[in-house]
């Protein structure tokens, strides 16, 4: 699951790092070459990686420890910082690798599809792990080309090295340690070369004028079904078009929505595949909350600096309506088709009987979101500068969420046995959801102005 994590989290930050152009007006006229600069900027990105592993991995560490010995606690602690390096190598090796054959506009166009490509690769390794129950027993009993090509596989192996004397755990450990030290060499031998004019992530994306004026006319149409206030209107537009050629914003959000829907779909089919009626079959949407989440804070960044000053200079007496507004866009936009296809999909393999289930999860997700993102730290869209601070925080809250989610599952349940539990609860949530947004409504310029 680090693994998971890890990747997830560089393909959003390496991509920034790498084609961030401050770096080439510092050191224009320096005395370093492509390779120097390759090292430095995987040096950055290994400090932070293995800062957020060992963040991952302490608790872990300790139980191993405890149960299988020091020996055993300093081999997890080893397959973890494998683990991380192979991440950080990989990232590295499949962009520098992809920038070395295809030209930067083929790179931009396909960019998506590479961060989609490899999350998938990467879940899909560890979810036939962990649901192929015969394939994960006999996995280290005997030689398998299934393992060579999990990476999963390799760093079990390496944490598994003090139990066990079978010739598999050193064959697969061996690939964990190889195959990083490999990728480095690869990385840095073939693939440094720096280009003097990197991609801007921020350009817009080509389009027409009819498929510019089709999207402004959908954008009109929800803004007159889901905001009434005029300044709420203002921002459901403004936050549309802003993501509409964000490049940046979609580098964030498309691996955070590949993931979950990749957990989705695979945890719904192994559902299926058991064959039982299970009481908790709406449980995957709940792990939706991270998407939510993810694609709420990002609409908070950009990479110019503050730019509250450009909100500053408009006469906006009542701020909130304007950040609702565009909350509502960016919600609308991009996690609302998402969870209504599950929700589809569930409503086709488990019948009517989960509609109310997929109501008040959805319901729930909504009032969480927006309580955490703009309830407690109101924002203006796209004008906070992204720091450090607000990278990491990232990984911090998918520890959180996925916590929430089980506990949300379990109150779930609860629910359920009592006579309209259910439908109670969303009555209650749709309520507490209309408060906090009359709440936000009034939010001051002076609450703002602290944020910033």
């Amino acid at each position: 699951m680090i693994l998971v994590m890890l990747v997830l989290s560089l393909l959003s930050e390496y991509t920034q790092m790498l084609f961030d152009p401050r770096d080439i007006h510092i050191l224009y006229r320096m005395p370093v070459n492509a390779l120097t600069l390759s090292v430095a900027k995987l040096i950055t990105l290994g400090y932070y990686i293995f800062f957020l592993t060992l963040c991952a991995a302490i608790i872990p560490l300790f139980i191993v420890g405890i149960r299988q010995g020091s020996i055993s606690g300093l081999l997890f602690l080893l397959s973890a910082l494998s683990n991380s390096l192979f991440a950080l190598l990989i990232t590295n090796l499949v962009y520098r690798g992809c920038l070395h054959f295809l030209s930067k506009e083929k790179f931009q166009n396909i960019l998506s599809y590479i961060q989609i490509g490899m999350v998938v690769l990467v879940v899909c390794s560890y979810q036939i792990l962990l649901h192929t129950a015969d394939f994960s027993i006999g996995l280290f009993s005997s030689f398998s080309l299934g393992a060579i090509l999990l990476p999963p596989a390799w760093f079990t192996s390496i944490s598994l090295l003090a139990i066990s004397d079978h010739p598999c755990i050193w064959y697969y450990s061996g690939i964990g340690i190889i195959i990083p030290l490999l990728s480095a060499y690869v990385s840095f031998k073939w693939f440094t070369p720096y280009s003097s004019t990197p991609l801007n992530p921020l350009e817009s994306q080509p389009s027409t004028k009819q498929e510019k004026a089709k999207k402004e006319k959908i954008a009109q149409f929800l803004t007159s079904l889901f905001a009434r206030h005029p300044l709420q209107k203002s921002g459901f537009m403004l936050s549309w078009r802003l993501t509409s050629g964000n490049r940046k914003f979609k580098e964030a959000i498309v691996p955070a929505i590949t993931y979950m829907l990749a957990i989705i779909i695979i945890q719904l089919i192994s559902f299926f595949q058991e064959g039982k009626d299970t009481p908790f079959l709406y449980m995957p949407l709940y792990f939706s909350l991270m998407v939510a989440y993810m694609i709420t804070d990002n609409m908070k960044y950009n990479e110019q600096g503050n730019q509250l000053w450009i909100y500053q200079a408009r006469p906006l007496i009542y701020p909130g309506q304007f950040i609702l507004g565009a909350f509502k866009a960016v919600y609308i936009k991009y996690f609302i088709p998402l969870y209504c296809g599950i929700g589809l999909l569930l409503l086709c393999l488990g019948g009517i009987r989960l509609l109310d289930d997929i109501v008040f999860i959805f319901t729930l997700i909504t009032l969480i979101t927006l309580g955490t993102t703009l309830g407690i730290f109101p924002f203006f869209p796209f004008a906070q500068e992204r720091n450090s601070f607000g990278k990491g925080k990232i990984l911090l809250y998918s520890f959180l969420a996925t916590l929430l989610s089980f506990a949300f599952i379990f109150l779930h349940w609860g629910l359920q046995n009592l006579p309209y539990g259910i439908p109670v609860a969303i009555l209650l949530l749709w309520g507490c959801l209309l408060q906090l947004s009359r709440r936000m409504k009034r939010i001051s310029w002076e609450k703002l102005e602290k944020n910033f």
